[in-house]
């Protein structure tokens, strides 16, 4: 299933990045599929992907969620553009990578893990905050966009609509969970 993910991340970034007409909006999506697959590609490797990128695949996670916050705010803006302050989104990535390198520099072992556990909590409500806090942002964005459409259109197209994000959030969501909850649910359930 991983296999699959990693293939379909690919393609639709090579996809989006050269698919015409050319829209920021694409360009940021293709981003997105681009660090979806440098965390897959991070459970692929054996020796990890600390072995190409001295930080691994962790820190990425903490930026899946502006990522798709930016491509959202894209669709609903029409001339969006990226601002100086924008900045700022990444933030949570470089104190991640930071905390990547000093305190866990190699491939995580079980004795990597046990040795560092209390590192690798602060990492995991770290991430996952970031995560719901860009993902109700992006809820919010598309319930305002939505609310916009009803006041300006007299009927509400499907070209200007982003309903359909929502679905595709919840299966992101679903998907998230069920990847990085069911190796810690078979300790309960073996």
């Amino acid at each position: 299933m991983l296999y699959l993910g990693l293939a379909q991340s690919l393609v639709s970034m090579l996809f989006y990045l050269w698919r015409k007409p050319r829209h920021i909006s694409k360009t940021i999506l293709s981003g997105w599929f681009i660090i979806i697959a440098l965390i897959l590609l991070g459970y692929f490797l054996t020796e990890g992907l600390t072995a190409y990128i001295k930080i691994g695949f962790v820190p990425f996670l903490a930026l899946s969620g502006p990522m798709f916050y930016f491509y959202v705010n894209s669709l609903v803006e029409s001339h969006f553009s990226f601002r100086r302050r924008d900045l700022f989104h990444l933030l949570p990535f470089f104190f991640l990578s930071l905390l990547r390198v000093i305190f866990l520099p190699e491939s995580v072992t079980t004795s990597l893990y046990e040795k560092y556990q209390l590192i690798f909590l602060i990492m995991i409500i770290l991430i996952g905050s970031i995560t719901f806090l860009y993902w109700l942002a992006t809820f919010r964005s598309v319930l305002q966009h939505q609310k916009n459409i009803l006041e300006f259109f007299s009927n509400k197209s499907e070209n200007k609509s982003l309903i359909w994000v929502l679905p595709f959030m919840l299966c992101v969501v679903i998907s998230n969970l069920l990847f990085f909850l069911t190796p810690r649910l078979q300790i309960f359930f073996p």
